[in-house]
Formats: C-alpha cells, sequence, structure tokens
C-alpha cells in the first residue's frame, strides 16, 4: 500500500474571476478515451481532453488555431487558474507544471526528474452585441529550451447568419544545441448559415518555423452543418503548410412528415507547402436526406492525390504522389427514443504508411466499418457500446496487410443522485502480416470500474 494525496480549491473573487488551484490532482476517475484508429497514421490522433480541471472554463482559451490542448500536460503536480469576465474583457490565466517528460527518460539520464512548465494567458474583448476581438500567449519551457507563441484574433458577426474569424500569431522555439526557429501562422474562417444554403470557407497558412508546443495543429474536420450528421475529415494541419478548405451545400426542404431537407454537398481542400509543391488535392462530395427522429443518411466519396516527400519517408528517392479514394455510407437515428444508433461503411484504396523497414509506402485496398449504439433500457441505466474495423489487403492479390477490431463497452448506472456505479470494457487487437507491414501483433484488454458517491451538491 502507498498513500498518496492532494488538495483542490476554488476562490470567487467579486463574484467576477473564479480562481482555481490544484495540487496533486486525482484524475483517476476520468473514464479511458473513446476508440480510435491509431494505426497507419501519418500525424497524432487527438484523443479531447476528459479531466475535470482542465475542462472546466475551457472555452476561455480556445482560439480559431487550437494554440493550447491541455493534454499536453500530462501528469501535472500543480495548477493555478484564473478565469472570469470583467466588464467587456473576458481573462483565462494558467499556470502548470508536467512531470511527465522527467519520467520518460532513463534514471541516470541528465533529464531525469526534471519537469516542463507551462503558461497561458488569453483576453478577449467585446466589440458590440456579438463580435469580439483578443489575444494569446502561450509559453512552455523544459530543462532551458521554451516554445512561445503569441498572437491577435477575432470573431465578426456581420450578420444572423456571416460569421468571421481570423487570427495571426507568430512562435519562437529555441532547441538544443542553441538552435532556433521562428515563424508566423494565420487564419481565417468563414462561414454562412442558413434554412438551405451553407457555405464555409477555411483559410489556413503555417509557415516552416511554426512550432507550438502547447497546442495541437493535427487532424481537423470541417464543422458540421446538421448536428448529428457525418464529421468530414480535413488534411490534417502541420507546419508549411497552405490550406484553403471550402464547404458548400444547398438543401431542398420538402417540409414533409418524414422528409426534412436533402441535397447534394462538396468538400475540396488543395493544400501546398511555402515551396509550391501540392500536398494533398483532397475532395469529398455525396448526397445526404435529414430526416425525423434526428436521422440522417449519407452515400459519399473522397479522394486524395497526396504528396509524400523524401523528408516525409526517407525511402522515397523523390517525390511522389498516392491517388487514393473511398466510397461510403453513414446512417445516424435516434427515432426508437432508447436508442441512439451511428453506422459508417467505407470501401476503397488507401497508403499503407507502415510497409516493412526499408520499404516505400504503397496504395493497398481499405475496408473500414465503425457502430455505435447507446442503449438506454431503464431511466438510470446508459449502455454505451462502439466497435471498429479497419482493414488494409494487397492490391495484387488481395493478401492482408493488417486487421485492426476495437470493441468497447460502457455501462453507467445511476441507482441514486448520489451513488452510481460505471463499467467500460475494451478490447483492441492489431493482427498483421509481417511480411507486408512494421506492425506488431497486439492483443489487449481493459477494463475501468468506478463506485462514485456524491455527498452533498457541493
Amino acid at each position: 500500500f502507498s498513500l498518496d494525496g492532494g488538495l483542490d480549491s476554488k476562490f470567487i473573487l467579486k463574484d467576477s474571476l473564479v480562481l482555481d488551484t490544484t495540487v496533486n490532482p486525482d484524475f483517476s476517475q476520468v473514464e479511458s478515451d473513446q476508440p480510435q484508429v491509431t494505426v497507419n497514421q501519418r500525424f497524432a490522433v487527438n484523443f479531447p481532453e476528459k479531466r475535470p480541471f482542465f475542462l472546466e472554463n475551457a472555452n476561455f482559451f480556445q482560439t480559431p488555431l487550437n494554440l493550447f490542448f491541455s493534454r499536453n500536460i500530462a501528469d501535472p503536480q500543480f495548477g493555478v487558474r484564473l478565469t472570469g469576465k470583467v466588464g467587456h474583457y473576458a481573462i483565462g490565466t494558467l499556470l502548470a507544471d508536467d512531470q511527465s517528460p522527467g519520467e520518460v527518460v532513463a534514471p541516470g539520464d541528465p533529464l531525469a526528474g526534471r519537469r516542463a512548465h507551462f503558461a497561458v494567458v488569453r483576453v478577449n474583448r467585446d466589440i458590440g452585441k456579438q463580435s469580439t476581438v483578443g489575444m494569446i500567449y502561450t509559453d512552455r519551457e523544459f530543462a532551458g529550451v521554451y516554445n512561445r507563441v503569441a498572437g491577435i484574433d477575432g470573431h465578426f458577426k456581420f450578420t444572423p447568419n456571416v460569421t468571421l474569424d481570423w487570427q495571426g500569431v507568430a512562435s519562437g522555439t529555441t532547441l538544443p544545441g542553441g538552435l532556433h526557429s521562428a515563424g508566423p501562422a494565420y487564419k481565417a474562417h468563414l462561414q454562412r448559415t442558413g434554412y438551405q444554403f451553407y457555405y464555409d470557407l477555411d483559410y489556413e497558412d503555417l509557415s516552416p518555423g511554426f512550432n507550438t508546443e502547447t497546442g495541437f495543429l493535427g487532424e481537423n474536420t470541417v464543422d458540421r452543418f446538421v448536428p448529428y450528421s457525418r464529421a468530414i475529415p480535413r488534411p490534417a494541419v502541420r507546419p508549411d503548410f497552405r490550406s484553403l478548405g471550402q464547404f458548400i451545400t444547398y438543401r431542398f426542404r420538402p417540409e414533409s412528415k418524414t422528409l426534412i431537407s436533402w441535397g447534394p454537398f462538396l468538400y475540396i481542400d488543395p493544400v501546398w507547402d511555402h515551396a509550391g509543391n501540392q500536398l494533398d488535392t483532397y475532395y469529398d462530395t455525396g448526397w445526404s436526406w435529414e430526416l425525423t427522429g434526428q436521422t440522417y443518411f449519407e452515400v459519399y466519396q473522397a479522394a486524395d492525390h497526396e504528396l509524400l516527400r523524401p523528408q516525409d519517408f526517407a525511402v522515397l528517392p523523390s517525390n511522389r504522389v498516392y491517388v487514393h479514394q473511398h466510397k461510403g455510407i453513414y446512417l445516424g437515428s435516434q427515432y426508437i427514443q432508447p436508442f441512439t444508433f451511428k453506422a459508417t461503411y467505407e470501401w476503397g484504396t488507401d497508403v499503407n504508411f507502415v510497409p516493412p523497414a526499408g520499404q516505400e509506402p504503397v496504395l493497398a485496398n481499405l475496408t473500414h466499418g465503425e457502430v455505435s449504439m447507446i442503449i438506454r433500457p431503464l431511466t438510470p441505466l446508459e449502455v454505451d457500446n462502439t466497435y471498429i474495423l479497419e482493414r488494409l489487403t494487397s492490391r495484387e492479390d488481395n493478401a492482408s496487410i493488417f486487421n485492426n477490431h476495437i470493441l468497447r463497452s460502457k455501462w453507467n448506472w445511476q441507482f441514486t443522485p448520489r451513488l452510481g456505479v460505471r463499467t467500460i470494457f475494451q478490447y483492441n487487437t492489431i493482427l498483421p502480416n509481417q511480411m507486408l507491414t512494421s506492425l506488431k501483433p497486439t492483443k489487449q484488454f481493459n477494463a475501468d470500474f468506478l463506485v462514485s458517491y456524491i455527498v452533498n451538491p457541493w
């Protein structure tokens, strides 16, 4: 047995500011992450924050570019956060440390036991009724090196259905050996919502020297025009990146008893680096139907002309374009009240980014399936089940490259307003053909159990 303790506190200052502090915070009650496919990915996968200290008042730190991703603070021993609104100003500040960098090195390493320190300052000012301008400053320091980002941003609402979000920032980073890198980044997001016509334009420009160690620039999705529609992926944002993504749809509205709207949609996103190379020529198009009972059905096709360079994969002798595409069907519904159902099935081609060591990436056949169902058989009980399949096979002889199966079941039973029980079971397996991939066989089962009793509402 070992003894451990922590302390959390909250102070309300002049009914407008909230000061939260934590020492040695305990996150053992936080549930495990929702399953995602992490194999055969070029870039990091975004797992949303779930820890209460970082979730509370997180909107005070949001900007068009994701410059503060709190999961980068993996193992804090202390944290201080001041948030609130004073007059026309919204203020968010956070200081925290992170012990994880000194915990992942060998005990004899000079960095063993050292910790990183984070500082984030965000100020926003209201302009008119629904517009704002703001600034942000982030800093991460570890072992004498730092990464700092600062800039300004704004949100302008021109009409009830036309908004513009913009941001301009610059970063400075010191690297081991006395090297230094710096560069700007820009983003502009124009959105026109409407009963029938919807348009979304997203421009991003990140210089080769830009870097954020407090933020997350990986995966992204297009804003949903229907809350329960399919999430449309975008090419991953990264340094040395220029993108002009546009999404457009027109909805026919027959106003019938079952059919709410239907129509075509198109998303296109060409991506270049600053040397003029076109990294991606991505599009996603299809047709969708919105029905009563929060039911949404969609057929779609997506394709990408993806450029891989020797700097991306050292085994490539020169730049090479990989043309891959997939078709898919999506269905989501809450028509029967005790059930919430979502299912996606995709097939086509994709790049095998994890070939055997020394071999170049190759195109392969793709099969992807995902099913989730939330069942509420009783008022106090909710059962959330998810199954994901990701499969690549050889285009030459249909030989299996890998199969990835993820199965998760979460049970929440709230016996009384005070007493609740949660269990989570998750199974993840990777079955590779090691003649065609560098992946290793993996079988993993996790189980989480939580019993919680709330003494009083405070």
